[in-house]
């Protein structure tokens, strides 16, 4: 991506359903934002614009890095409100559809953005691309029934994600692209001492299972008594998982760091020897993604969508995590970064579904 895109009457308009506030929110979506960074520097940030459902809470027009971003302001609020936040998010549409010829509508996730995006497809003819980015691919996802727009493109972030898309509604997906890492978002690499024997990154809620990386220092101290860990990250779990490593006595070992801004993510990963993610399911995950682009190997649960770097070890329960996790640190090798997705192919192959 070199920044030399030609003018183009074409429009993008990606709806989302939060989105940073400005540009010193570095932890909101970070790897949406990534991709949105990217693909501005190779279509021109005068080519997109940004409809977010819920977040910012303050309804309005800002930019971000020079992107034009509309918040209808939803704060989550369900019921009536949402009749309100949908209506505020067609008539930005509509301020857009004056100002610009041709657009293109990414949705981004199978939930209320990909119907309202139907929406305006349908009505308007205009080209609907939809991704799936998270457990929206499950049947559970009642949005799934409600997509009837058979010209929107249902784009996967990876073959398990499609696999699950056609397991919950019998069709196929238009394709597989997976976010890849954009290197410009990271601080460069600092030279780092390893300071951790397992690090682990994440949003600290139930589907993560962060509950088991503290049974597993437990156990592994009694062949590594000086063994050291760190969470970065924050969520509704954090004071219970604080209180089951206050209650095991692991406070020397077991650090909840909390939230370490998206720049700072690879350097804090490169303090570690193994990543950990114990992940109930995951489309596609980020962030072992950024851990083989560190260098670590990554020892997670058979959480689904997995790097096929080499560097993952995919473990059918707790005992394989841990018999895994004391071989890994039974050894000094240092690992070169993986070779992982990168951005570049992702937005060359989300540009040719855009036609840009």
């Amino acid at each position: 991506m070199d920044g030399n895109y030609t003018k183009s009457n074409k429009h993008l308009v990606l709806i989302t359903p939060g989105f940073p506030g400005n540009e010193a929110d570095a932890n909101c979506l970070p790897w949406l934002t990534g991709f949105i960074l990217a693909l501005a520097n190779d279509i021109g940030k005068e080519n997109i614009t940004v409809l977010s459902l819920q977040h910012p809470f303050q309804e309005g027009w800002y930019t971000w890095n020079k992107i034009k971003v509309y918040s209808a302001g939803g704060k989550n609020k369900k019921g009536i409100y949402r009749f309100f936040t949908f209506r505020k998010i067609k008539n930005a549409f509509q301020k857009i559809r004056k100002q610009h010829p041709e657009i293109i509508i990414h949705s981004c996730w199978l939930t209320a953005t990909a119907w309202i995006g139907n929406q305006f497809s349908s009505k308007y003819g205009y080209p609907h691309i939809a991704s799936i980015f998270g457990q929206d691919a499950l049947p559970s996802n009642s949005y799934l029934s409600l997509l009837n727009n058979t010209s929107t493109k249902i784009i996967a972030n990876s073959a398990f994600s499609a696999n699950i898309y056609t397991s919950s509604t019998g069709k196929k997906a238009d394709a597989a692209i997976t976010i890849g890492i954009n290197p410009n978002v990271y601080k460069p690499s600092a030279p780092t001492e390893t300071q951790y024997d397992l690090v682990s990154v994440g949003n600290l809620y139930e589907l993560k299972q962060y509950h088991l990386i503290v049974r597993l220092v437990e156990q592994l101290k009694i062949k590594f008594p000086k063994l050291n860990a760190a969470i970065a990250g924050d969520g509704p779990d954090r004071d219970a998982l604080q209180l089951m490593i206050d209650e095991k006595g692991l406070n020397s070992s077991i650090h909840l760091v909390g939230a370490i801004p998206n720049p700072e993510i690879l350097n804090f990963i490169r303090k570690g020897k193994v990543f950990v993610h114990p992940s109930r399911y995951e489309a596609s995950s980020h962030a072992m993604l950024e851990a083989n682009y560190a260098g670590l190997p990554v020892v997670c649960s058979k959480v689904g969508y997995y790097p096929t770097s080499g560097y993952v070890f995919q473990c059918d329960g707790y005992s394989a995590m841990h018999d895994k996790i004391v071989t890994l640190l039974s050894t000094t090798l240092r690992l070169p970064p993986a070779e992982v997705p990168m951005i570049d192919e992702t937005i060359r192959r989300y540009r040719e579904l855009y036609q840009f």
